[in-house]
């Protein structure tokens, strides 16, 4: 006896002696970054200025040295 298609939705199931062997499934649709961050919008240079505000908190510009400030603690 020959194998059947039976299509549920967008996958089609290939069925011999009533059991399934073989499904058939549409490719997942790639997308690139551009496209899927193109529908969030852009800031304002205003929104974005505040935004960088708000990310760095009470952090300042100056650069620490790890291994003075490791050498300062004190051991355990």
């Amino acid at each position: 006896m020959p194998g059947k298609v039976v299509v549920q939705g967008t996958t089609a199931i290939v069925e011999r002696n009533e059991g399934a062997i073989a499904r058939i499934m549409p490719e997942v649709p790639h997308m690139a970054a551009r496209e899927a961050l193109s529908g969030l919008g852009a800031f304002t240079p205003e929104e974005a200025d505040a935004c960088l505000k708000d990310s760095r908190g009470d952090f300042d510009e100056s650069v620490c040295d790890p291994w003075i400030v490791t050498a300062l603690r004190p051991s355990r």
